[in-house]
């Protein structure tokens, strides 16, 4: 494992929304590094996992799923990450890191080396399609943390009863429930996924947010 987690999420500035073709942008230095965290995923992975690596780096979008899939939890985020630096075509791109994310988002964060700002450009790159515009209102629930450091998060929502059930998932007479809302520009929604019902969304950047009243009050709506 070691050999994969020295190697690191370049600072790799999207170009724009003119891609290469249907290849997520980098540059050749991000390539060479995917690529040796390739060869460390070669070694490390199950051969159940390691069949659809090629295929699934490659762009075949059920590969890539097979990979997700098939790869033990510690090693999908590195899977995003080997992805996200080869320039993985986007349909398999977005499906592995789609995945990924939803599974396990702590093992995307891990390989990351828990860098907002590289898994904030890793989402950016895959360009996920949302069926927002305008102004968007988006919430996150917490609990037992100030609100400037609650507002840093990655995930929001959409839904203010979802965040309000995790504001309340691990609260306690020690650990208070909170609940932020902010408004967001559409174009800064990086991330939309409703697939578990939570309507989970992932910012470009922080958001200054403010106190949604009452997390019981939405709870018991």
């Amino acid at each position: 494992m070691s050999s994969i987690s020295q190697i690191e999420v370049p600072a790799v500035q999207v170009a724009g929304s003119h891609g290469v073709g249907n290849l997520t942008p980098r540059k050749l230095r991000d390539a060479w590094a995917g690529f040796a965290l390739k060869r460390g995923l070669a070694q490390a992975l199950p051969a159940c996992a390691r069949e659809y690596l090629d295929d699934g780096l490659e762009g075949d979008p059920k590969a890539a799923g097979a990979l997700v899939i098939a790869a033990p939890n510690e090693y999908r985020g590195y899977v995003a990450v080997a992805a996200y630096c080869i320039g993985t075509p986007y349909e398999a791109y977005r499906k592995i890191l789609s995945r990924a994310w939803l599974h396990d988002y702590g093992s995307v964060a891990q390989a990351a080396k828990d860098n907002r700002l590289s898994i904030r450009r890793m989402m950016k790159a895959a360009r996920f399609p949302h069926p927002f515009t305008g102004q968007v209102k988006v919430y996150r629930g917490t609990s037992g943390i100030a609100r400037w450091k609650a507002q840093q998060g990655m995930s929001w929502t959409i839904d203010p009863d979802v965040a309000a059930w995790f504001a309340f998932r691990y609260a306690s007479d020690d650990r208070k429930p909170l609940v932020l809302t902010a408004s967001a520009d559409a174009s800064d929604i990086i991330f939309y996924d409703n697939d578990r019902s939570e309507q989970e969304v992932i910012l470009s950047r922080p958001v200054l947010a403010a106190v949604e009243g009452n997390p019981a009050s939405l709870v018991c709506r």
